[in-house]
Formats: C-alpha cells, structure tokens, sequence
C-alpha cells in the first residue's frame, strides 16, 4: 500500500481546483455592445455635458458615428500618410444633428459634446 503524504494531497487538490476556477473574458467590448450581426458591432452611446472620448483606435475596425441629438466636436489625427507632409495632421468637425462621421481602421480620433446637454449618438 503506497502512502500519500497529506501536503502532496492537498497542494494537489488546490492546484486543480484553481485550474478549474481560471476564468477571463475574452473580449471586454462585449459588456458594452447593444447588437453584434455578422461580425459588426452597433452600440447607443450617450455623452454628458462636455464628456470628452479621448484619443483612442481600433486596430481592427471602422467606427461609423451618427449624431441624433446635440453637437458633437470629432477629430482624427494622421499618423502614416503616404504624403509624408501630412504626418500627424489633426482634422476636425462639428457634427449637428443627421450628421455622420467615418473613423477609419487604426486611425487615432476622439469625440467631444460640446454643449451643456446629454448627446445622443
């Protein structure tokens, strides 16, 4: 008859009982998503007064805005143009109501409400 020690049994045991328990979410962006269809992403989202979406980029995506309601302040920065006296140029525009803005697959871009009420986009 073969003796285990205790130790050996419990460390084993705690061992595979964390394996077991390792759980991640593989993709953050679906906390925040209202639909997914077909590998494309549509989400509401609603900007307080004078709410900044700082610079940021999706590696792997083309950002379609809609603005319904307010004013919405949006630019994008150049970061690799083929014209190299373009390199970093910030492009900007104030969306009203009806407008829609592309943001292109790695481009940096933020969003600003510039008015003192709730944004709709």
């Amino acid at each position: 008859m073969v003796v285990i020690p205790l130790a050996i049994t419990t460390f084993a045991l705690v061992a595979l009982a964390s394996s077991l328990a390792y759980a991640s979410d593989p993709s953050p962006l679906q906390d925040f998503c209202v639909a997914v269809n077909n590998s494309n992403v549509s989400a509401r989202v609603d900007y307080a007064p004078y709410e900044l979406n700082p610079p940021h980029t999706h590696l792997s995506a083309t950002e379609i805005l809609v603005v319904i309601e307010g004013t919405l302040y949006v630019g994008f920065m150049t970061s690799n143009p083929a014209n190299l006296n373009m390199k970093n140029k910030l492009f900007t525009k104030t969306l009203c109501p009806g407008d829609v803005f592309v943001f292109l697959e790695g481009l940096i871009h933020f969003q600003f409400n510039v008015m003192q009420l709730r944004l709709l986009g």
